[in-house]
C-alpha cells in the first residue's frame, strides 16, 4: 500500500458539535466542551487535520466496544517528533465522562504491515502517539467490520454507485459544473463491488487543481491501495453508455490521466 508524504502539518484546533463531532464549516476554539451524550464512539473518514469530518461512517456503543478506543488512547506512547503524515485514515470521536476527545487515528497500513498505528489530537496536531501492536490490530478490525451502506452513503451526500452501475446522486453535475467555471467545490463518490464492499473516490477543487483521493482498502478481493493524485483538469466526453468523465494533467509533470479515475454518467 502506497502513502503520499508532504510537509508538516499546520497545528489547528477543533469544534465539537454537541453530540461529540465537528460539523462541516465549524469555527475552531480551544477546548472540547462537556456534553450530556452517552458514553459511544463515532467513527468517519479523515478529510481534513483539525476537523472532524460530519459525514458518520460508523458508530460504537457496547461498552467492550468503547473500551477498546479508551484503551488504545490511554496505553499510547507519546512520539518524540513533528508529525509529517499527508493524511489519517480515520477521524473517531470518543465520548466519555461527559467530555469527548477527538482523534486523528492512522490504522490501516500498519495493520496490513503487522506494526503499529498512530493517533493525533485534533486539537494537537503536532503531536503523535504510537499504539500498542495489539490495539492497532482490535480498533482495525473494528473499524473493518462497519457496514457502509449504500443508503448511508446517499445520506452522507455521497454520490453511489451501485454494483449494477446504476448511479445515484446529483452531486456530481454541481462538481463539473463548478470546475469549469472555477469554483471551488468538492464531492464524494462511494462505488459498491457485487460483493458489496465500498470503493472511495474523493475529489476537492480549490479552483485551480483537483486533489483526488482513492481507497479501496474495503475490498477484499482487490489489491488494497490508498492513492492520492493532483490533476489539472477534468476532461469529458460521450459515449453510447452516457458522459464520461476523467482526471487529466496528473502527475509529477501534470501531463498523464488518472490512475484509477473514470466515471460514467447515463
Amino acid at each position: 500500500m502506497r502513502t503520499r508524504w508532504l510537509a508538516a502539518l499546520a497545528a489547528v484546533l477543533l469544534l465539537l458539535a454537541s453530540c461529540g463531532r465537528a460539523e462541516k464549516g465549524s469555527v475552531p476554539q480551544d477546548a472540547y466542551p462537556e456534553t450530556d451524550a452517552e458514553p459511544g464512539v463515532t467513527v468517519s473518514r479523515f478529510k481534513t487535520f483539525g476537523l472532524v469530518n460530519g459525514a458518520v461512517y460508523g458508530k460504537f456503543e457496547k461498552p467492550e466496544e468503547i473500551r477498546a478506543f479508551e484503551d488504545a488512547v490511554d496505553t499510547a506512547e507519546r512520539m518524540p517528533s513533528i508529525l509529517n503524515d499527508a493524511f489519517a485514515d480515520y477521524d473517531v470521536v470518543i465520548e466519555r465522562d461527559g467530555v469527548p476527545q477527538a482523534i486523528h487515528l492512522w490504522i490501516d497500513q500498519a495493520a496490513a504491515e503487522g506494526s503499529r498505528g498512530m493517533y493525533m489530537d485534533a486539537s494537537d496536531t503536532g503531536t503523535g502517539y504510537r499504539l500498542t501492536a495489539e490495539a492497532t490490530k482490535k480498533l482495525h478490525d473494528l473499524i473493518g467490520g462497519i457496514r457502509y451502506s449504500p443508503e448511508q452513503a446517499e445520506q452522507n451526500g455521497d454520490v453511489v454507485i451501485g454494483a449494477d452501475g446504476k448511479v445515484r446522486g446529483d452531486a456530481w453535475k454541481r462538481f463539473a459544473d463548478n470546475v469549469k467555471g472555477h469554483a471551488p467545490d468538492e464531492v464524494h463518490i462511494t462505488a459498491y463491488t457485487v460483493e458489496g464492499a465500498p470503493i472511495f473516490y474523493d475529489l476537492s477543487y480549490d479552483g485551480e487543481s483537483i486533489e483526488y483521493r482513492f481507497d479501496n482498502t474495503r475490498d477484499a478481493f482487490g489489491s488494497a491501495a490508498k492513492e492520492v493524485e493532483y490533476c489539472g483538469g477534468l476532461e469529458e466526453r460521450p459515449t453510447e453508455r452516457g458522459t464520461e468523465y476523467r482526471l487529466t494533467a496528473c502527475g509529477a509533470d501534470r501531463n498523464e490521466p488518472s490512475k484509477t479515475f473514470r466515471l460514467t454518467i447515463p
